[in-house]
């Protein structure tokens, strides 16, 4: 687990709903910024942080499937 890009999730006090697994959210965040996620997190701004992080929120909620109940 990457603890500098947490450290840094919950300094800016980002909300990380519950259907977001760490594990996923990591490997999104990699895939957006193209970089570790500790060395992303040392090398963004707050604005790019948060950005980059609600983009692969935005991206792992898109791929869970809708439940449906009868």
């Amino acid at each position: 687990m990457s603890n500098i890009m947490w450290n840094r999730v919950h300094k800016l006090k980002l909300n990380i709903p519950k259907d977001v697994s760490e594990k996923d959210l990591d490997r999104a965040f990699e895939s957006e910024t193209g970089k570790d996620c500790d060395e992303a997190a040392k090398q963004l701004s707050d604005k790019e942080f948060k950005k980059m992080m609600e983009k692969a929120i935005q991206r792992l909620r898109e791929k869970k499937p809708l439940i449906a109940y009868a």
